[in-house]
């Protein structure tokens, strides 16, 4: 039996929930844009653990190439994450849509930070790229309702405040996650608030300006048809998830590879002087070798991260080099115990 008047024109507006009345649409478009950040981030990891371990020769620390293509990614996922923000919350604020995806960031960049700590505790990340898009958030609300223009100068401050505010005051390390200290962090990962707020940012200004017209483009209805386009969508629905599982997963297996098939043929030769002479203290202190080949491996590549490959090979090391050699050699030390201590190899 109806309970409409007779005559009544039932609609789905009329019939929707508070909850879906407010529900911000869900582009397609935007989720692929999300999972091919999310795919190339998994190159920049492959490419990396490649290069840790002795696989490849790829100078992923030290090639300014890699260094871009890692911000050009980092960036991609903030700019979007501000987009979804703006696009969120542009109907009406939903405070607790808006909290409960924060808790998730939170948890989620707790763990990153728990999880590495105890897997590294000499370069653990504890500003890694899921803290800043958890800051960003927060930071993000003061702007939610402003007009684009302001939020976008706002974006460009936040990029050049780096240049004008770094001092030795922010060195300390409770205060090194906010961008303004002149040491660089031994750190796996670090996208402190600036400048990394500003492609946020920029994301919702881009959301401000363009959401009205581009709720009525073909973009917004674009839906994936070909099996790439619906991975990318995929990927782009569940990035966190795979964000959190993919580097353990791959990182064991190339871990695994890399025990079974490492061997000098393996050492670029300009890594082979310094790799031997390793090798060389670390069985006179009794470690194995295959553990000592492992643990030289690393650390040439640790060293080559940190960006003093150089300074060490021309034995002019710096008191803040000395500090990284160190932070370097005992985050390989910690993956090989049988190697003997992290001590300086001369």
């Amino acid at each position: 039996m109806s309970l409409a008047p007779s005559g009544a024109r039932v609609t789905s507006i009329s019939l929707a929930t508070p909850r879906e009345a407010h529900a911000p649409p869900r582009f397609a478009v935007l989720d692929a844009a999300r999972g091919a950040a999310l795919i190339a981030m998994i190159v920049f990891h492959c490419a990396f653990d490649l290069d840790n371990l002795g696989l490849a020769a790829l100078d992923v620390g030290g090639d300014p190439r890699w260094r871009w293509f890692a911000r050009v990614i980092a960036g991609s996922f903030l700019a979007l994450s501000g987009m979804s923000l703006v696009i969120a919350h542009a109907r009406k604020f939903r405070i607790d849509a808006y909290f409960r995806r924060l808790a998730i960031l939170l948890g989620a960049a707790l763990l990153v930070t728990f999880a590495t700590w105890y897997a590294m505790p000499h370069d653990f990340i504890f500003f890694g790229i899921l803290h800043s898009i958890a800051a960003a958030s927060v930071i993000g609300l003061a702007f939610l309702r402003l007009p684009w223009p302001a939020t976008l100068v706002a974006a460009m401050l936040v990029l050049i405040a780096p240049d004008f505010v770094t001092g030795s005051i922010f060195d300390a390390p409770f205060l090194r996650w906010l961008g303004f200290s002149t040491i660089p962090p031994a750190t796996l990962d670090f996208e402190p608030v600036f400048p990394w707020v500003s492609p946020f940012l920029a994301g919702m200004a881009i959301a401000q300006l363009a959401l009205r017209s581009f709720e009525k483009s073909t973009m917004a209805a674009w839906r994936p048809q070909r099996a790439p386009e619906r991975v990318l969508t995929f990927a782009g629905r569940h990035s966190l998830a795979i964000y959190l599982i993919h580097q353990p997963v791959m990182f064991g297996m190339l871990s695994l590879v890399a025990q079974l098939t490492l061997a000098d043929g393996s050492i670029p030769n300009d890594d082979r002087p310094f790799v031997d002479a390793c090798r060389s203290v670390c069985a006179a202190r009794g470690g194995e070798e295959r553990e000592c080949l492992s643990y030289c491996v690393c650390t040439a590549g640790e060293l080559r991260k940190a960006g003093i490959w150089e300074s060490v090979l021309a034995d002019k090391l710096t008191p803040q080099e000395h500090e990284r050699l160190s932070t370097a050699m005992h985050a390989c030390a910690n993956g090989n115990p049988e190697a003997g201590i992290a001590q300086p190899l001369n």
